[in-house]
């Protein structure tokens, strides 16, 4: 039997249940601190996971509270399974109100479409970029760094009037040309030339002088061909495809991904590529297909997430997600 392992180990919802979760020992000969209560007399235990199966024990739960049965239902973790929004009760019956014999709080995640309703809601339709195609959206992405998207835009604008967004006139521009450029993008505008003179190298000698080809290609060797080009990883090459029209998946930095992970998809790692992966597996199902949609979500998520969910003072009370959000919960 092995040692046991505390629940977030390996449960990457779990910082959203706000309920007493209690530990049986039964799996393990070593004792978990927090195990169940002494007194535990015509308790009834209840696990309830996703899909069809942990839903009908559940209602079965509810159903035997209703008829007036007493018991207490001490655990009830509740995720994917979509319960929350199916149940005949209606909605206010499943959030901290209490039935005759049964004592609940349901911590669930927040429905995706309905998360971005609210983001919208709040925050407006978000503007798209001002880079069309690949190529000017390799470039946007290599117009500055760590300054405000109105920085970015106008480095990105001069460089459009001053030089030309194509990659002939970066390629040809002169050094005392792009370096003043370079420079209005903050630091390092040494390697921001350079950078900016590869991606214009790459997309001549690789494409013939016009990254647009790429879009005609499958979506994981279109993927792989924006990864070549400098600062563009998987997130990055996934996001310039997104807003070219080929979606697959939700592409999110890091402004979108803490946002996601606050409210309880997923769980934070201290390796970034791993909370990034828990929470693209429990938004697995979720997400839009189409990348119109897709791209309304990736910018509400950035725009909420430097606006509102920063990484340090978060404006909890701002938010409209802060009713269903794990962290909100928290601060209070």
């Amino acid at each position: 039997m092995r040692r046991w392992s505390p629940l977030e180990d390996t449960f990457t919802a779990a910082a959203a249940i706000r309920i007493p979760v209690y530990y049986t020992n039964y799996v393990s000969r070593h004792t978990h601190p927090n195990g169940l209560p002494a007194e535990r007399s015509r308790t009834i235990l209840v696990s309830a996971g996703g899909g069809r199966g942990g839903e009908a024990l559940l209602r079965c739960a509810v159903a035997a509270a209703k008829a007036g049965l007493s018991f207490q239902l001490l655990g009830l973790p509740v995720f994917g399974c979509g319960l929350c929004r199916r149940a005949e009760a209606p909605k206010s019956s499943w959030r901290a109100k209490k039935y005759p014999g049964l004592l609940y709080n349901l911590g669930t995640v927040p429905e995706f479409r309905k998360l971005i309703a609210k983001l919208k809601k709040q925050h407006g339709e978000p503007a798209l970029p001002p880079a069309r195609g690949p190529f000017e959206l390799v470039m946007w992405e290599n117009a500055c760094y760590l300054l405000p998207d109105e920085r970015r835009a106008a480095v990105f604008e001069a460089l459009r009037q001053q030089v030309g967004m194509d990659p002939q006139s970066i390629w040809k521009a002169a050094q005392e040309v792009l370096l003043p450029l370079a420079k209005m993008g903050g630091m390092r505008p040494e390697t921001r030339v350079f950078r900016w003179r590869e991606i214009a190298r790459i997309t001549i000698s690789q494409f013939g002088g016009d990254l647009d080809t790429i879009l005609q290609l499958p979506h994981d060797k279109a993927k792989r061909a924006l990864q070549q080009f400098p600062t563009i990883g998987q997130p990055g090459a996934e996001k310039i495809l997104m807003l070219c029209g080929m979606s697959s998946g939700l592409p999110l930095e890091s402004n979108g991904l803490r946002v996601l992970q606050r409210v309880g998809y997923g769980r934070a790692q201290k390796d970034y590529g791993a909370t990034y992966r828990s929470v693209q597996e429990a938004l697995a199902g979720q997400i839009p297909q189409d990348a119109a949609a897709l791209t309304r979500a990736h910018l509400l998520l950035r725009y909420h997430g430097k606006t509102v969910c920063r990484n340090s003072q978060p404006l909890c009370e701002e938010c409209l997600l802060a009713p269903e959000c794990a962290f909100a919960a928290k601060q209070v």
